[in-house]
């Protein structure tokens, strides 16, 4: 690890998120299993009504945190620079003030770094948005199959696989639905309509049969 990771390493062990978000009034709304504790959205600009920001404690050697609502995420020092609206440079030095640790001019070719990675544009999709999508593909879904009842039981199944993943804070496997969702009802649509027209079929031979077996 050259120098400039080294100081940078140093605050991101010596700098926990959890810590800095209690000095800011943020208290964990729950505390999840695997180390995981769940706050409303921090950001000023996310004004969410269901907590979706997760602080990670040990997913490695040290803290960082995920937004499910506006998709933000990393560590502290990306943390401090957008809640206090600093560079990354400012945010690192303000971290590490009191730790005996300078920084170096060489310290801005790792920041531009960490803030290019931070910064690559990004497809965000917002949970409240999947899951909107997901009720509009069940609901459109069982409109083709004219809510047949047995196709309605599994949609049912679904909601109720959703709503538990809300309450237990699995947000991950909500986008995993999400993700194959349209591919899984398309498969069984097509199978549904194979297994009404054969059905169909067999319907009219008996008919046909029964027909020849009067005459």
């Amino acid at each position: 690890m050259s120098s400039i990771q080294s100081i940078i390493y140093q605050v991101l062990r010596k700098k926990p998120i959890l810590d800095y978000l209690e000095k800011r009034g943020h208290q964990p709304v729950k505390s999840l299993p695997g180390g995981k504790y769940q706050f409303v959205c921090p950001f000023p600009d996310h004004n969410e009504t269901r907590p979706s920001f997760i602080v990670y404690t040990q997913s490695g050697d040290f803290e960082n945190f995920h937004c499910y609502g506006c998709q933000r995420s990393y560590n502290i020092i990306h943390l401090v620079a957008g809640l206090e609206g600093l560079s990354f440079k400012e945010a690192l030095a303000r971290l590490s003030e009191g730790m005996e640790i300078s920084l170096s001019d060489g310290v801005d070719i790792e920041l531009e770094r960490i803030a290019k990675d931070f910064e690559r544009p990004r497809e965000v999709v917002q949970l409240q948005d999947v899951l909107m999508a997901i009720s509009s593909m069940a609901r459109s879904y069982l409109e083709s199959v004219n809510n047949d009842p047995a196709e309605c039981c599994i949609i049912d199944s679904l909601y109720a696989s959703v709503d538990n993943d809300i309450a237990s804070c699995c947000f991950e496997n909500i986008y995993e639905t999400f993700s194959f969702l349209s591919a899984t009802l398309m498969k069984r649509r097509r199978l549904l309509k194979k297994t009404q027209l054969e059905r169909v079929r067999e319907e009219c031979k008996s008919q046909i049969k029964g027909s020849n077996e009067t005459k």
